[in-house]
Protein backbone atom coordinates (compact mmCIF):
# COMPACT_ATOMS: atom_id res chain seq x y z
CA UNK A 1 0.00 0.00 0.00
CA UNK A 2 3.08 2.32 0.78
CA UNK A 3 4.34 2.48 -2.68
CA UNK A 4 0.37 3.36 -4.33
CA UNK A 5 1.26 6.45 -1.99
CA UNK A 6 4.60 7.22 -2.80
CA UNK A 7 3.31 6.62 -7.02
CA UNK A 8 0.26 8.91 -6.54
CA UNK A 9 2.41 11.18 -4.69
CA UNK A 10 4.41 11.40 -7.76
CA UNK A 11 1.93 11.04 -10.36
CA UNK A 12 0.64 14.48 -8.99
CA UNK A 13 3.83 15.80 -8.98
CA UNK A 14 4.46 15.32 -12.42
CA UNK A 15 1.04 16.05 -13.86
CA UNK A 16 1.28 19.48 -12.05
CA UNK A 17 5.08 19.93 -13.44
CA UNK A 18 3.84 19.01 -17.18
CA UNK A 19 1.23 22.03 -16.08
CA UNK A 20 3.45 24.60 -15.12
CA UNK A 21 6.13 24.37 -17.82
CA UNK A 22 3.24 24.32 -20.44
CA UNK A 23 0.41 26.74 -18.95
CA UNK A 24 2.29 28.81 -16.38
CA UNK A 25 5.75 29.37 -18.15
CA UNK A 26 7.79 27.22 -15.80
CA UNK A 27 11.35 27.64 -17.25
CA UNK A 28 12.29 24.21 -18.45
CA UNK A 29 12.16 22.66 -21.60
CA UNK A 30 9.07 21.16 -23.60
CA UNK A 31 10.97 18.36 -23.47
CA UNK A 32 10.60 17.93 -20.02
CA UNK A 33 7.16 17.85 -19.87
CA UNK A 34 6.88 15.78 -22.62
CA UNK A 35 8.79 13.06 -20.30
CA UNK A 36 7.01 14.24 -17.37
CA UNK A 37 3.91 13.35 -19.22
CA UNK A 38 5.19 10.00 -19.86
CA UNK A 39 5.80 9.12 -16.71
CA UNK A 40 2.87 10.00 -14.95
CA UNK A 41 1.08 8.51 -18.20
CA UNK A 42 2.75 5.12 -16.76
CA UNK A 43 2.46 5.46 -13.34
CA UNK A 44 -1.51 5.83 -13.23
CA UNK A 45 -1.86 2.77 -16.16
CA UNK A 46 0.72 1.02 -13.44
CA UNK A 47 -1.88 2.08 -10.50
CA UNK A 48 -5.10 0.91 -12.48
CA UNK A 49 -3.60 -2.50 -13.46
CA UNK A 50 -2.88 -2.95 -9.83
CA UNK A 51 -5.20 -1.86 -7.51
CA UNK A 52 -8.65 -2.52 -7.49
CA UNK A 53 -9.46 0.21 -5.12
CA UNK A 54 -7.69 3.20 -6.89
CA UNK A 55 -8.79 1.90 -10.47
CA UNK A 56 -12.53 3.74 -10.44
CA UNK A 57 -10.87 7.12 -9.00
CA UNK A 58 -7.93 7.66 -11.48
CA UNK A 59 -10.06 6.07 -14.31
CA UNK A 60 -13.17 8.63 -13.58
CA UNK A 61 -10.76 11.76 -12.59
CA UNK A 62 -8.39 11.02 -15.96
CA UNK A 63 -12.23 10.40 -17.99
CA UNK A 64 -13.27 13.93 -16.80
CA UNK A 65 -10.12 15.48 -17.69
CA UNK A 66 -10.86 14.58 -21.41
CA UNK A 67 -14.76 15.21 -21.13
CA UNK A 68 -13.98 18.54 -19.54
CA UNK A 69 -10.85 19.66 -22.09
CA UNK A 70 -8.32 19.68 -19.90
CA UNK A 71 -5.96 17.54 -22.06
CA UNK A 72 -4.88 20.09 -23.75
CA UNK A 73 -1.06 20.29 -24.36
CA UNK A 74 1.58 18.72 -25.81
CA UNK A 75 2.70 16.84 -22.27
CA UNK A 76 -1.04 15.75 -21.60
CA UNK A 77 -1.24 14.45 -24.78
CA UNK A 78 1.85 12.20 -24.34
CA UNK A 79 0.79 11.68 -20.75
CA UNK A 80 -2.83 9.96 -21.94
CA UNK A 81 -0.89 8.46 -25.20
CA UNK A 82 1.46 6.65 -22.25
CA UNK A 83 -1.51 5.82 -20.24
CA UNK A 84 -3.58 4.18 -22.93
CA UNK A 85 -0.29 2.38 -24.10
CA UNK A 86 0.90 0.71 -20.75
CA UNK A 87 -2.78 -0.20 -19.89
CA UNK A 88 -2.85 -2.12 -22.81
CA UNK A 89 -0.20 -4.20 -21.37
CA UNK A 90 -0.76 -3.88 -18.06
CA UNK A 91 -4.17 -4.53 -17.88
CA UNK A 92 -6.81 -2.87 -15.32
CA UNK A 93 -7.84 -3.61 -12.26
CA UNK A 94 -11.25 -4.91 -10.98
CA UNK A 95 -13.13 -1.50 -11.61
CA UNK A 96 -16.20 -0.89 -9.21
CA UNK A 97 -18.38 0.89 -11.59
CA UNK A 98 -20.69 2.03 -8.73
CA UNK A 99 -17.51 4.23 -7.61
CA UNK A 100 -16.45 4.95 -11.29
CA UNK A 101 -19.48 6.81 -11.82
CA UNK A 102 -19.75 8.69 -8.71
CA UNK A 103 -16.42 9.80 -9.00
CA UNK A 104 -16.89 10.65 -12.90
CA UNK A 105 -20.18 12.90 -12.26
CA UNK A 106 -18.05 14.64 -8.99
CA UNK A 107 -14.60 15.30 -11.11
CA UNK A 108 -16.99 16.56 -13.71
CA UNK A 109 -18.93 18.75 -11.66
CA UNK A 110 -15.66 20.14 -10.03
CA UNK A 111 -14.33 21.33 -12.71
CA UNK A 112 -17.43 23.06 -14.26
CA UNK A 113 -18.15 25.02 -10.76
CA UNK A 114 -14.29 25.60 -10.92
CA UNK A 115 -14.48 27.35 -14.87
CA UNK A 116 -17.76 28.74 -14.71
CA UNK A 117 -18.37 29.72 -11.08
CA UNK A 118 -15.23 29.97 -8.82
CA UNK A 119 -12.96 31.36 -11.35
CA UNK A 120 -15.47 33.72 -12.73
CA UNK A 121 -15.89 35.24 -9.69
CA UNK A 122 -19.74 34.15 -9.06
CA UNK A 123 -19.26 33.31 -6.04
CA UNK A 124 -19.88 36.52 -3.84
CA UNK A 125 -19.29 35.17 -0.19
CA UNK A 126 -15.56 35.40 0.60
CA UNK A 127 -14.99 32.03 2.53
CA UNK A 128 -17.16 30.20 0.76
CA UNK A 129 -15.21 31.49 -2.50
CA UNK A 130 -11.94 30.61 -0.77
CA UNK A 131 -13.65 26.64 0.33
CA UNK A 132 -14.49 26.35 -3.70
CA UNK A 133 -10.98 27.44 -4.62
CA UNK A 134 -9.67 24.28 -2.59
CA UNK A 135 -11.85 22.28 -5.04
CA UNK A 136 -12.80 20.06 -2.42
CA UNK A 137 -15.74 17.77 -4.04
CA UNK A 138 -13.67 15.21 -4.79
CA UNK A 139 -11.71 14.88 -2.10
CA UNK A 140 -15.51 14.90 0.30
CA UNK A 141 -16.48 11.98 -2.08
CA UNK A 142 -13.22 10.03 -1.85
CA UNK A 143 -13.39 10.30 2.09
CA UNK A 144 -17.25 9.30 2.39
CA UNK A 145 -16.26 6.37 0.04
CA UNK A 146 -13.88 5.24 1.70
CA UNK A 147 -15.51 5.60 4.66
CA UNK A 148 -18.51 3.62 3.66
CA UNK A 149 -17.02 1.22 2.23
CA UNK A 150 -13.91 0.90 4.46
CA UNK A 151 -11.18 1.50 1.22
CA UNK A 152 -9.16 3.95 2.82
CA UNK A 153 -6.87 3.91 0.03
CA UNK A 154 -8.73 5.75 -2.57
CA UNK A 155 -8.72 8.39 0.01
CA UNK A 156 -5.29 7.81 1.14
CA UNK A 157 -4.39 7.96 -2.91
CA UNK A 158 -5.86 10.88 -3.74
CA UNK A 159 -4.44 12.67 -1.26
CA UNK A 160 -0.46 11.36 -1.65
CA UNK A 161 -1.78 12.88 -5.55
CA UNK A 162 -3.06 16.07 -3.92
CA UNK A 163 -0.07 16.23 -1.98
CA UNK A 164 2.37 15.66 -4.74
CA UNK A 165 0.12 18.20 -6.83
CA UNK A 166 0.20 20.85 -4.48
CA UNK A 167 4.17 20.50 -3.29
CA UNK A 168 5.39 21.41 -6.97
CA UNK A 169 3.35 24.32 -7.21
CA UNK A 170 4.90 25.61 -3.48
CA UNK A 171 8.53 24.85 -4.68
CA UNK A 172 8.06 26.96 -8.28
CA UNK A 173 6.39 29.65 -6.23
CA UNK A 174 9.13 29.95 -3.56
CA UNK A 175 11.82 29.42 -6.24
CA UNK A 176 10.56 31.78 -8.52
CA UNK A 177 11.11 28.79 -11.29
Amino acid sequence: MIYLLVIAFFTGFLSKLTDLIEEHEMKLSLWVSGLSGIIYGFLIAFVISVSFELSALWIAVVASMIATKKIDSFGHYLGIASLVFSAFFLGIAEINYLFLGVFFVVSVGEELINNKITDAGKIKNKLLNEFMKLRPLLEITALIVSFFSGLWLIWFGLLAFDLGYILIDKIRNRFSL
